[in-house]
């Protein structure tokens, strides 16, 4: 006897709940209460014979079982709304979210936006300028630009650009700095509040006796962060290729330019199953493209 396969609205429930980690924050997703989506979930474990979450204090875990189940539908799933997508959207317009943080947004892909319009006007474009972390999903949010891998092996991730870090500062607020005969800890520093990693990095390798210096300024934009450097308020970290532009224009310097540290490097990132995609193939594409022209030799 063929045994009963569970409906997809429960594991819908699942495999949200497996995402999130949270039976709350799938509630919240799905318009559900969270007493529902337990409700669910146990429902799916009386009919399979097996517990795929472990109920904690304040939290859940999936247990083995549900890990390896999770990791084995995910796919399905994904494949079943495509699917669904392409049947009932062939006479839609085409669409496609991307999300990355607010400065590749305004910086990289902006100003290159409408060649890619142009190119493809039968496609939404819809860029989600946001520092969290976002679950690539289709529907919801399609491709992420991303500062570091993560241990997935259901994501692709295309390289766009090496990163790496040097100081920079406005040409005349560093002539006047070697004019008065200062020390590095004399600079006037600014810094990225959100930033916790990339002055302690350069510092541990070229200024190792150094303690982190005191921010005369500190920004929650990378944008603000690069402006207030040319306009002479002081030292700022510069991001390669975030400041490549300024430099080239000569509003900025790099007086530290042969101490330079790597700092990974930025990828494009989608799940697996939708490499085929045209509209992946399209976004890949184009933002190589884009990031070929800021590639740091």
């Amino acid at each position: 006897m063929t045994k009963k396969l569970p409906s997809l609205n429960v594991l819908k429930v699942f495999d949200t709940a497996a995402r999130q980690g949270s039976f709350k924050l799938a509630a919240q997703e799905l318009c559900l209460s969270p007493s529902a989506v337990s409700h669910q979930i146990r429902v799916l474990e009386e009919q399979l014979g097996v517990m795929l979450f472990e109920r904690l204090n304040r939290s859940i875990k999936l247990t083995i079982e549900g890990e390896q189940y999770h990791k084995d539908i995910q796919t399905a799933m994904s494949l079943i709304e495509r699917a669904t997508d392409r049947l009932v959207g062939v006479n839609q317009k085409k669409s496609i979210t991307i999300s990355c943080i607010p400065f590749v947004t305004n910086h990289f892909l902006i100003p290159h936006l409408p060649t890619l319009k142009q190119a493809h006007s039968d496609y939404s474009i819809k860029l989600l300028s946001q520092i969290k972390l976002v679950e690539l999903k289709h529907g919801q949010v399609d491709l992420a630009v991303r500062y570091q891998k993560q241990d997935r092996n259901d994501l692709e991730y295309v390289p766009l650009t090496n990163v790496s870090l040097t100081p920079v500062c406005n040409p005349e607020y560093w002539l006047k700095f070697e004019q008065t005969g200062q020390g590095f800890d004399d600079h006037k520093f600014i810094s990225l509040s959100v930033d916790t990693k990339t002055w302690t990095t350069w510092l541990s390798q070229f200024r190792p006796t150094n303690t982190l210096p005191d921010f005369e300024i500190e920004l929650d934009n990378y944008q603000a962060v690069k402006q207030a450097a040319v306009q002479g308020l002081g030292l700022a970290m510069g991001y390669w290729p975030a400041v490549q532009d300024e430099v080239s224009k000569g509003n900025l310097i790099a007086p530290y330019g042969e101490q330079v540290s790597e700092f990974g490097a930025m990828y494009l990132v989608y799940p697996k199953v939708d490499q085929d995609r045209d509209s992946v193939r399209i976004i890949r594409d184009w933002m190589v493209s884009v990031f070929q022209q800021f590639t740091v030799s």
